[in-house]
């Protein structure tokens, strides 16, 4: 595919993105809402499924555009995804209580957290995991990989992705800039090492589901140390883990080689 076709295509899902989260930070209430939230996410979702279709009508390429395979296949990666991240992640967090660097302390009401936490991962489903994973690691990696080595293809999706986090508002403080580049590049390099985007769509919900059940704003846990937390057992650890069972699965995986 030529850079004219490429340039169009990803200016489309930059336009989608950023208009749909400018609309949701602007509807959005001051205080935590959680049904609006949902609302949001399926919203956003729905328009970026669009999106990608009317994209893929005018693509030559069929299932490999977005980095999918059939139907089976698309579930154990996501359920592979999922694991990746969390039997880690659990392990850290475990470690970190362990030794003092960590406290989690359950404040909420026992029966509500089965229902909150399902409603949460379904809105981070909806909000961030599914569309933004479909559209950066998914399209768009694919897309550039038609002309640049996948490692470049990998950089290129995070640059864009963090510039429509920027326009869209979603960047107003260091800890973003800190956190979204280094987010957007590991998932990358893990969607290409895997060659499913659905294996990043399960890390992607599991990582952001538990992270945003511990903020203050669900009233469920009180949290000491949250950065150290964060960084150790939800992204050193996992990242490690996940990089190395992939790269077990694919020893000779070439990143100099053209593709997603």
């Amino acid at each position: 595919m030529r850079w004219h076709a490429i340039g169009w295509r990803l200016a489309v899902v930059a336009a989608v993105v950023v208009a749909v989260l400018r609309a949701i930070m602007a509807l959005s209430p001051p205080a935590y809402d959680a049904l609006q939230r949902l609302l949001a996410g399926a919203a956003f979702s729905l328009l970026a499924l669009v999106a990608l279709c009317a994209l893929l009508r005018t693509d030559p390429r069929s299932r490999g555009a977005i980095a999918m395979a059939g139907t089976g296949a698309n579930l154990r990666a996501f359920a592979g995804g999922v694991l990746l991240w969390l039997l880690p992640a659990a392990i850290g967090t475990a470690l970190c209580i362990a030794m003092g660097w960590v406290r989690i302390s359950f404040v909420g009401a026992l029966p509500d957290l089965p229902a909150r936490l399902a409603l949460l991962a379904l809105t981070v489903l909806l909000v961030e995991a599914l569309p933004e994973e479909l559209l950066f690691r998914g399209y768009v990696q694919s897309l550039l990989g038609t002309r640049v080595a996948r490692w470049l293809a990998v950089v290129l999706q995070a640059v864009l992705f963090c510039l429509c986090a920027w326009l869209s508002g979603a960047m107003p403080d260091a800890t973003q800039w800190l956190f979204l580049p280094g987010f957007a590049l590991l998932l990358g390099y893990l969607r290409a090492l895997s060659g499913n985007v659905w294996t990043t769509v399960g890390m992607h919900l599991a990582w952001m589901t538990s992270t945003q059940i511990l903020g203050a704003q669900h009233g469920l846990f009180a949290t000491g140390n949250l950065g150290t937390l964060q960084f150790l057992a939800f992204a050193l650890l996992p990242s490690a883990v996940a990089s190395t069972v992939l790269n077990l699965r694919r020893p000779r995986f070439d990143w100099r080689r053209r593709g997603g």
